[in-house]
């Protein structure tokens, strides 16, 4: 009579990678998040305070920050933490519009606190050429607000 010796199936050579895949993902939607912020908040503009508005929460508004200019320059404007001109200010608006502009996403106007009305004119003036209808004037809420 003759044996068989099967060979034993070992699991320790198989590594289960489902936990690495989820904290992998855990950590890209974090950084994600934190980028999305920091290219806010990478203008470094000073808002206004306000005593009265309603916070908005709709979803991936086009942020427009207008920062001071330095030593008598005029401001500058930003979008997605890049330097942008008039032309490309408008070509980006119109993509945002879209084919119905009464329908398009937000848009939200972030200007330093420094600034006067007429280095927010151009940007408002653009958007009324695209007829975007929403357009938001971002303030800072004073402390201890509701």
């Amino acid at each position: 009579m003759r044996r068989r010796f099967a060979i034993p199936t070992s699991h320790a050579g198989k590594i289960n990678v489902t936990p690495l895949i989820d904290v992998v993902m855990c950590l890209i939607i974090f950084y994600l998040l934190v980028g999305r912020l920091a290219t806010d908040r990478q203008a470094g503009v000073q808002l206004p305070k306000a005593s009265a508005g309603l916070e908005d929460s709709a979803t991936s508004p086009l942020i427009i920050n207008i920062v001071k200019g330095d030593q008598g320059n005029p401001a500058g404007v930003m979008i997605d933490g890049r330097t942008t001109d008039a032309a490309t200010l408008r070509e980006r608006l119109r993509l945002h519009a879209g084919s119905a502009p009464e329908k398009a996403p937000l848009v939200q106007i972030r200007a330093d606190r420094r600034l006067n009305y007429a280095s927010v004119s151009p940007i408002l003036a653009a958007c009324r050429e695209v007829k975007l209808r929403n357009v938001l004037l971002t303030a800072q809420r004073p402390e201890g607000a509701p």
